[in-house]
């Protein structure tokens, strides 16, 4: 007979060839006193071909709330949706391969998740990535899904900010309707906030990262991702009145802002040979979007000036100091 006792908290983990980014995060989680009987790992391998199955599985043989399964072959993005279906916990909370939560993250995930079990509110959790006007702000309380754009914009694309309570998850239809576009966290997001409007952002550091290799990093599109894709999700729901103009106006001009240091890489310094993501058409993506916003043609002139006025002085005044040095 299967144990009906039902963690509070599932840590959802889909991996793919990262065997020892993984084995770095979960010794991490193991060696956590907050790691105790309230919480599940649970792993869905996207039929790696390296070492993944034989470090889980030492982990799982171990570990009794560590758990391990393996797809009979890659099944790309829906790898996400399987992992979160095959936990058992109260919330589930979806996590890259490498990235963990902390001592005092994992604790304070817990406490708040006990202090919402009775009213269930939607909750969400940042790690302080949040770089909108609500900067700073730990804890953020949305009314509706427009409130909770203002405060989170872009991260919503983030895998890491995704959680949900377990019986909101099975009401979420289509799941895998985005996982071509890599963004099906967005709509899952969307969907939630529809059905309960109100929610919680915690917007407090709780993770830890492992340095993932450039050689093993992704390869998408970046503007393609997080510009063409992330407005096309949101599409229906504006179309719809759920979301409202004023708040995407506000949303593509942050985060015109939010992409400066990506922008500066790729049309300025030209590092996309370094950087491992696909830049190709990022021009295209931005005259679409931006073509009839003033401030659009502000920000590029600015940019530009940046670098050619600017960084000729930071490059001097490193130089300097060296010479100071010797």
């Amino acid at each position: 007979m299967e144990n009906s006792f039902r963690p509070l908290l599932s840590i959802c983990i889909p991996t793919y060839n990262r065997g020892d980014i993984l084995n770095d995060v979960l010794n991490k989680y193991v060696n956590n006193p907050q790691f105790d009987n309230e919480v599940e790992i649970v792993i869905s391998d996207n039929a790696s071909t390296d070492s993944t199955e034989e470090i889980c599985m030492r982990y799982v043989e171990k570990y009794p709330n560590i758990r391990y399964y393996k797809n009979k072959e890659n099944v790309n993005n829906k790898n996400f949706p399987i992992v979160l279906d095959l936990a058992k916990g109260e919330y589930l909370k979806l996590l890259n391969d490498w990235v963990c939560l902390d001592e005092e993250g994992l604790g304070y995930m817990k406490r708040i998740l006990k202090d919402n079990l009775d009213e269930r509110k939607l909750i969400f959790f940042t790690s302080n990535w949040i770089d909108t006007k609500y900067k700073g702000q730990e804890i953020c309380y949305c009314s509706d899904i427009n409130d909770y754009i203002s405060v989170v914009s872009t991260y919503v694309t983030s895998n890491n900010l995704f959680g949900v309570w377990r019986e909101d998850w099975k009401r979420i239809v289509e799941k895998d309707k985005y996982s071509e576009m890599l963004l099906q966290q967005d709509d899952w997001t969307y969907q939630l906030l529809k059905m309960k409007k109100d929610c919680i952002v915690c917007n407090k550091v709780i993770f830890k990262t492992s340095k993932v290799p450039l050689k093993v990093r992704s390869g998408y599109n970046w503007f393609q991702v997080h510009l063409d894709y992330y407005y096309k999700i949101m599409d229906p729901y504006i179309k719809s009145g759920l979301i409202n103009t004023e708040v995407v106006k506000y949303d593509k001009r942050h985060l015109l802002v939010h992409f400066i240091p990506e922008l500066q890489k790729v049309l300025i310094y030209n590092f996309s040979k370094y950087w491992k993501f696909d830049t190709s058409h990022t021009w295209h993506y931005l005259w679409y979007y931006y073509k009839s916003d003033p401030y659009f043609y502000y920000f590029i002139i600015r940019l530009y000036i940046s670098f050619f006025i600017k960084a000729p002085f930071k490059l001097l005044k490193r130089i300097l100091i060296r010479l100071m040095r010797r």
